[in-house]
């Protein structure tokens, strides 16, 4: 018995001096690599600001998603605007900001600003749709379904309802957070374990993506999704979904299947097959742009939805 403890000691302690060593790798790692990031006053990516473009009734709240920014909609916004939207883009925390402190639990703060931005936009606007991409779209139904009177409709590109396992070595990503969470304490920052999915080179070179993650971010991110394939028989909303058949980052089958529980009786899916994860930026961005115009449009009229009842 004693030769067994004095294994499972040793054990923990090449892990909990494992995970110190790393943790200061990844601290010297992130100084390193925030010595050439510009960043505003407030200590943001200077390329990753909230903004609002477009004049119109209808107005597109765009929710980035994961390690991301609303720099992820640049190239579709301008094409929105043009066609009459109103385009308001939001950054949550604590993405693009410099992680110098614990950022606290953030499902519930990214849940609430969205939640507010859609109160504040409803004052001045007389639609409100929703569009997001992954993390952002599960985001997105997450509002529909918890406030439906707030939203009039949803556009989810690349919907996170699984992370993909392509990328993940001999577990699930899912796993894998699990034994970070039993092993991981003094590491409170990873590197990004999610490389940018982009056919377009000229995306893949140059997005912004965070380059170190939180891993609170990933606390909030798995239940969000679990949550979001639970609830998706419960969607009644106006719902266009585009989907990457060859998506690296999230799982493509799994959004399919959401898309079939979702009863709404103004539903869209649609397999973009030029694209990468990133729909907003990547090749056929502007076909994808398109079809949100034709289906907003379309929308606003054929569904009207109170109280989560559709008429």
């Amino acid at each position: 018995m004693s030769a067994l403890l004095w294994t499972v000691l040793g054990l923990a302690g090449v892990v909990v001096s494992g995970d110190f060593v790393y943790s200061r790798v990844i601290h010297h790692r992130m100084r390193k690599w925030e010595a050439g990031v510009e960043r505003t006053d407030e200590g943001v990516r200077v390329s990753c600001v909230d903004f609002t473009m477009g004049t119109g009734s209808t107005v597109l709240l765009l929710v980035h998603g994961f390690a991301d920014s609303p720099a992820v909609y640049r190239r579709m916004a301008p094409e929105l605007a043009a066609e009459g939207f109103t385009c308001r883009a939001i950054r949550l925390t604590p993405f693009a900001e410099r992680l110098d402190g614990p950022t606290g639990p953030l499902l519930d703060k990214w849940l609430a600003a969205v939640d507010a931005e859609c109160d504040r936009l409803r004052e001045s606007h007389e639609q409100v749709w929703i569009v997001g991409h992954s993390m952002g779209a599960v985001l997105a139904m997450r509002q529909a379904l918890d406030h439906p009177d707030k939203v009039d409709g949803l556009v989810l590109l690349a919907p996170l309802f699984r992370v993909s396992s392509a990328r993940s070595p001999v577990l699930s990503p899912e796993t894998w957070h699990k034994l970070a969470e039993c092993f991981l304490h003094f590491s409170k920052v990873i590197e990004n374990p999610v490389p940018l999915d982009a056919r377009d080179p000229e995306v893949a070179g140059k997005h912004p993506m965070d380059r170190f993650v939180a891993r609170e971010v990933f606390r909030a991110l798995f239940p969000l999704a679990e949550d979001a394939r639970r609830r998706a028989a419960t969607l009644r909303h106006p719902v266009l979904m585009v989907v990457p058949p060859r998506d690296m980052v999230v799982d493509s089958a799994a959004a399919r299947a959401a898309f079939e529980q979702i009863p709404s009786e103004n539903k869209r899916f649609f397999a973009d097959a030029d694209s990468g994860h990133v729909t907003p930026l990547d090749f056929g961005y502007r076909r994808v742009a398109s079809l949100v115009c034709e289906y907003v449009r379309d929308g606003r009229h054929e569904c009207t939805v109170h109280a989560g009842i559709v008429e």
